[in-house]
């Protein structure tokens, strides 16, 4: 499989990501005063992106495409602490991707499955389109959100997807 990077994604140390955050602070540092993501009912903080992945009353509950900024698609979160839905843009976690990236989009096209236009389907997609790194990245963040509800469970466990049922 050929290694193709969409405009404006770039390959770093950290993965693939838009570089627009040249500037920001490594992986899921936090400056003072600063957070990743704030509860929006009960006001629930999570200092760094690491806490958030870590937190055991968190699921994601959907994926809702923005097809003209993928990073801007927003994974879809029920918090069991308080029963609200939060969001969080795709490109907070596009780091955690580090495979291909292609530029053509597929959507609508014949070879695609339509997962990203249902936002309950929250499965991998295997068509080599631009928007299939993302539903790549939502797996590795159902992943460790799985993990941390049930932490005696081998690591790297494969969950099932939303569409099995």
């Amino acid at each position: 499989m050929e290694r193709v990077l969409a405009p404006g994604w770039h390959v770093s140390k950290r993965g693939v990501d838009s570089g627009e955050g040249a500037d920001a602070l490594e992986d899921d540092e936090v400056a003072d005063g600063c957070e990743f993501k704030r509860c929006p009912c009960c006001g629930e903080l999570w200092p760094s992106r690491e806490d958030f992945l870590a937190d055991p009353a968190l699921e994601v509950v959907g994926y809702q495409a923005d097809f003209r900024d993928l990073r801007l698609g927003l994974f879809l979160f029920n918090h069991d602490r308080c029963g609200t839905t939060l969001s969080a843009a795709a490109g907070e976690f596009a780091d955690l991707y580090r495979g291909p990236v292609f530029a053509e989009r597929r959507t609508g096209s014949d070879e695609c499955p339509g997962y990203c236009l249902d936002r309950s389907i929250l499965g991998g997609c295997s068509t080599e389109c631009e928007c299939a790194f993302v539903r790549e990245v939502l797996q590795e963040v159902r992943r460790r959100l799985a993990e941390a509800r049930n932490p005696a469970a081998p690591q790297g466990t494969v969950w099932p997807d939303a569409e099995a049922g």
